[in-house]
């Protein structure tokens, strides 16, 4: 982490703030409200990513901890104060107890659920299945708002971005990504540095876009997550 901030590695940095940003969005329970969703596609799977999970559910696990103090201690209290004031309103106010129990119980079981996440959120990958992975390609998912932002920002013939492969101003990017997802002649493989997700790749025979370095390239490679949600596609 030193090294990243000495080297203004960003990339990694961002990495692993997802990562922990990813965990504690689980493990707190807002993914059953707000539905499965990561701050970065690209960013999940990397060691960064994996550390920050593991960071986020020990930051989870403390706020687990505060959550069962804290519900202890508003049982505590209300119940202190339920006696003390129980004279002055003829008892009236131990009718509040059992509410304030019930908040308690509340608190601890939601503190409960987030430990047990916490122990149980952890990255995990899937053996390589070929079959499965170009099921995901045939019925890929790519938003237009997506598409625009990352794909034709990043790698679009007018994109500005830095050491990025462009495809060139004629190419159909969309097409593009649609023939290398679903053509039985691309290749497949797993993604790569411990990402989950997969990897295809077409060879087109001629130029498509150019490298980093100004080259003509004729391939493009598609990765997509393992339900089939495009991360990035670009020549090479």
């Amino acid at each position: 982490m030193t090294e990243a901030i000495a080297t203004n590695n960003w990339e990694i940095i961002k990495q692993l703030g997802v990562g922990i940003a990813d965990s504690i969005y689980q493990n707190f329970g807002l993914e059953a409200i707000m539905g499965e969703r990561t701050l970065d596609l690209e960013a999940v799977g990397t060691v960064p990513y994996n550390v920050g999970n593991l960071a986020g559910n020990l930051a989870s696990l403390v706020g687990a901890g505060a959550e069962f103090i804290g519900g202890g201690m508003w049982a505590l209290g209300s119940g202190f104060a339920s006696a003390i004031t129980a004279p002055i309103s003829g008892g009236a106010s131990l009718a509040l107890e059992p509410a304030a129990v019930a908040v308690t119980a509340g608190i601890w079981t939601h503190a409960g659920s987030v430990v047990v996440n916490a122990f149980t959120n952890r990255p995990s990958r899937k053996p390589f299945n070929e079959q499965e992975a170009r099921e995901a390609g045939k019925k890929y998912k790519m938003s237009d708002e997506y598409f625009e932002k990352h794909i034709v920002k990043n790698h679009g013939s007018s994109a500005t971005e830095k050491y990025k492969s462009k495809f060139n101003n004629d190419a159909d990017i969309r097409s593009l990504i649609d023939e290398t997802l679903k053509d039985k002649s691309s290749s497949v493989k797993p993604n790569t540095g411990g990402r989950n997700g997969y990897i295809f790749e077409k060879e087109y025979g001629y130029p498509i876009g150019k490298d980093q370095f100004g080259n003509p390239v004729s391939k493009v490679k598609v990765v997509i997550s393992p339900d089939g949600l495009v991360i990035t596609a670009y020549p090479y």
